[in-house]
């Protein structure tokens, strides 16, 4: 499903453009030891390169990461992020701002799998394609990942992870 030996987005390369994309200071670290992202309550995003058509990366975020960006992205106040996190319940607002955030993410997959276009967004509750759950499952050596701590100035710290196959 994803393709092979890919590089993984920089962690500046994220910093940068969500920093640019929502005009404030972001932190981006490398995520120690297992993931958080364990739980049902994740954003998948598929990824499709434009010279073969196949989907080729995905990222997979926790609500607290979607939430947070989708809202900084058009100021609304991070207490409606933190609820929507919380409840599980996007506003329509701010379920258009994550896909333009997840959309923009393509960009930082450019250098090693050349023009990548958003294809898809799961949100929670929604069904999985069983290549997308065994992708995210899958044990180190059987997919390249990275897994990043990140965090909007005057948002909630969320998770991101990129991976390949």
């Amino acid at each position: 499903m994803l393709k092979d030996n890919a590089e993984m987005p920089e962690l500046n390369t994220v910093r940068d453009l969500l920093g640019g994309l929502l005009g404030r200071r972001v932190r981006v670290e490398s995520q120690r030891g297992n993931s958080r992202l364990r739980d049902k309550n994740l954003v998948i995003a598929l990824y499709r390169q434009r010279r073969t058509n196949q989907v080729t990366a995905m990222c997979a975020s926790d609500l607290s990461f979607a939430c947070s960006t989708g809202a900084a992205l058009t100021m609304i106040p991070a207490k409606v992020a933190q609820r929507a996190a919380k409840d599980n319940d996007l506003t329509p607002a701010i379920e258009e701002n994550i896909w333009e955030i997840f959309n923009i993410l393509s960009r930082t997959f450019e250098s090693s799998l050349g023009s990548c276009v958003l294809e898809k967004i799961y949100y929670p509750g929604d069904d999985l394609p069983q290549t997308v759950s065994t992708t995210l499952r899958a044990g180190n050596g059987q997919v390249n990942r990275i897994s990043m701590d990140v965090e909007v100035s005057g948002y909630d710290a969320g998770v991101l992870m990129a991976l390949t196959t």
